[in-house]
């Protein structure tokens, strides 16, 4: 693997890149007020503001599409602020040009006797008015900011790609490398003794039983890997760890590596499938354990719901869960005293009332027989007999409700 460049340029060239960055903003934003009140052109402060935001709105929506699927990020980096770099460079003359027109158009108003404030208005909702001379000025910093906006996501992403990559080279010179290489130097030990080995007479197959490894004879050496010297034997290195070590004997080249486990399919398959029934046992156990509580505080819902007023939550388990219960079993207790004090309301004024609507019938009847007016005394009794039938109505409520 070969060294990535130094991390500390990388750093400073990172540092450079954010520096600029936000130098171009902040290089036009802070003084761009000043700099419309000094030309005339006070009023589209606002807008000018205003299409930052806009622009940060719009722009991802498709600039970063573009950036992340079709193009590399820096290509599109380089293009957005090209663009940007001319539409700021042209600003100032079309800000100088809007001013003018401006000037000519104010001055227009006041000949004709006209207030200014009068005819560009108050804007609209949140946004400031648009006044028609100023629009050039205001459509370049848009385009302007549509191809800064972006940049400020992509040099983000270029520096913390780029971070990463230069922190991962540091880790790997820092902790794989030094591993890599003392792996290394064993399979070279390793080979040299398989190349003696092999001079004194031993076959192949019993070199790799008894160490281990592959032996494998070549008719070449890999002309393309490095040269190497180890106890007087020629050895040939790959760049990659893994495809081992090529050693000169009395009998040509061997390549020595390391021998490879073999991976059991079948039963890494069950080994996952038992995994995966365990895992949804439990999750299954977990799932009733923390849900049946929910269930049982639903199924005395409906219960209470349904009538049975006397059914009541046991007060177990955890504390959130005594608690639920025991608001619940509140809650019922409250419910029934109320139903039960309404039952003998109801009983009590249907026998309080019936009582003196008899006491009424009498009077009436009474005072039939000494010859009062047969026709106030029949609308009496009518009246005596819907209150009557109002009180049957309510004491058959009262009775169905009891049962």
């Amino acid at each position: 693997m070969s060294d990535p460049a130094p991390v500390p340029a990388l750093k400073a060239r990172l540092c450079v890149m954010m520096f600029l960055q936000f130098f171009i903003w902040g290089a036009w934003y802070t003084m761009v007020g000043q700099y419309l009140s000094k030309i005339g052109m006070p009023e589209s402060i606002g807008w000018v503001y205003t299409v930052g935001p806009i622009a940060a709105i719009i722009a991802p929506l498709f600039l970063g599409m573009i950036a992340d699927r079709l193009f590399a990020s820096q290509k599109v980096l380089a293009v957005l602020m090209l663009v940007g770099g001319v539409a700021m460079l042209l600003a100032p003359g079309i800000a100088q040009s809007c001013a003018d027109n401006w000037a000519a158009t104010k001055a227009g108003w006041e000949a004709q006797g006209l207030v200014v404030s009068d005819q560009i208005g108050n804007g609209f909702f949140i946004f400031p008015p648009v006044i028609a001379d100023h629009l050039p000025f205001v459509g370049i910093l848009f385009v302007h900011m549509l191809c800064y906006m972006p940049t400020l996501a992509l040099t983000l992403l270029l520096a913390i790609v780029l971070s990463v990559v230069a922190t991962s080279a540091v880790t790997f010179r820092a902790a794989v490398r030094p591993v890599a290489d003392e792996i290394h130097l064993v399979m070279r030990h390793l080979a040299v003794q398989v190349a003696h080995r092999s001079d004194a007479g031993t076959p192949n197959a019993e070199l790799e039983a008894a160490l281990h490894l592959r032996v494998e004879p070549l008719a070449t050496a890999p002309a393309a890997w490095s040269d190497a010297v180890l106890d007087g034997r020629r050895l040939k290195i790959p760049e990659q760890l893994g495809r081992g070590v090529a050693v000169e004997t009395a009998e040509g080249w061997l390549l020595v590596r390391r021998r490879e486990i073999p991976v059991r399919s079948g039963l890494l398959a069950v080994a996952l499938a038992v995994l995966v029934v365990v895992l949804a046992f439990a999750s299954l156990s977990i799932a009733r354990r923390v849900l049946g509580p929910l269930y049982a505080v639903d199924g005395a819902l409906e219960r209470v719901a349904a009538g049975e007023l006397e059914h009541r939550l046991p007060t177990e388990g955890p504390p959130e869960l005594r608690r639920l219960a025991t608001t619940f079993n509140r809650m019922a207790d409250q419910v029934s005293a109320l139903l039960e004090a309404e039952k003998q309301t109801l009983a009590t004024i249907s026998h309080e009332i019936r009582t003196p609507l008899t006491r009424l019938r009498l009077q009436v009847e009474l005072m039939r027989r000494d010859g009062a007016d047969p026709g106030r005394l029949d609308r009496v009794e009518r009246d005596a007999g819907v209150l009557d039938t109002l009180i049957e109505e309510a004491l058959q409520i009262s009775r169905l409700r009891a049962n």
